[in-house]
């Protein structure tokens, strides 16, 4: 649960990785409306911390605090992920919104975002993503070494260039993301990335809803061949029930393919 909540992620990470920089925090808290005036002096991102995709840019003027106080208020109603997601994770976070810091490159661009899928330690694959000037977002997959992977996610984004190479924070980005992940078998570690520096952004055991699809499905089923499912807390702890059962006959079929 630490992972997936916004809030209490940036504690784990202070602790586990100090020397990723975090986004300064300006407020957080269950009641939007207890914001204070102060927490609109400058720009700002506004977020809710039990869900994905809930981010509301503040330029320091706009959108007004009526606007921003409504958008929170409908965000933290909600329940992300409970129906055809079955993110069930977010359920269990007691819901925040929170007030971040602005990332921005020198010239008031968006951060290119560095999202590191691992495995316990391992990387799988890194896929970073940016808008172009014409506020285009484009996305392309990596592999450890910087080395451009040939898969292409369809219907969500269009592929960056060929031409375009990681910035050199990608190693720092694949480093704290091999240490956050350890242990664990998989998470994805979000990062951002403005004029060279390296920025935590988020982490999340759910990427995509698993419904992300891409241009080679073989090359996704040679990646899950690092991701070792046995981990999982589902598999490597004991079930109540008959989902005992299930687990354990699972777990003997995944002990003999890796045999």
């Amino acid at each position: 649960m630490i992972f997936n909540d916004k809030v209490l992620v940036r504690d784990w990470i202070a602790n586990t990785r100090p020397s990723v920089n975090l986004a300064k925090m300006i407020w957080h808290g269950p009641n939007p409306r207890d914001i204070p005036d102060s927490a609109l002096d400058e720009p700002a991102m506004f977020k809710a911390n039990h869900g994905c995709g809930w981010n509301l840019a503040y330029d320091g003027q706009s959108p007004d605090r009526e606007t921003i106080i409504t958008t929170l208020e409908g965000w933290l109603s909600e329940v992300f992920g409970r129906k055809k997601l079955a993110e069930w994770a977010y359920a269990e976070i007691p819901p925040q919104a929170l007030i971040e810091q602005r990332l921005v490159f020198e010239n008031g661009a968006r951060p290119h975002n560095y999202n590191v899928h691992c495995s316990d330690g391992k990387v799988l694959w890194v896929g970073i993503f940016f808008s172009d000037e014409n506020g285009q977002r484009k996305l392309g997959y990596f592999g450890e070494d910087g080395s451009r992977l040939p898969v292409k996610m369809q219907n969500i984004m269009a592929a960056m260039d060929d031409s375009f190479r990681p910035a050199s924070p990608l190693q720092e980005a694949i480093d704290a993301a091999k240490v956050l992940s350890s242990g664990v078998d998989y998470v994805r570690c979000d990062f951002m990335v403005t004029d060279e520096t390296l920025w935590f952004n988020e982490m999340t055991t759910y990427s995509g809803s698993g419904h992300v699809k891409f241009s080679d499905p073989n090359y996704i089923g040679r990646l899950q061949e690092d991701w070792d499912l046995r981990k999982s807390w589902f598999l490597s702890q004991p079930q109540p029930g008959l989902v005992e059962i299930y687990r354990k006959s699972l777990l003997r079929e995944l002990n003999r393919r890796a045999a």
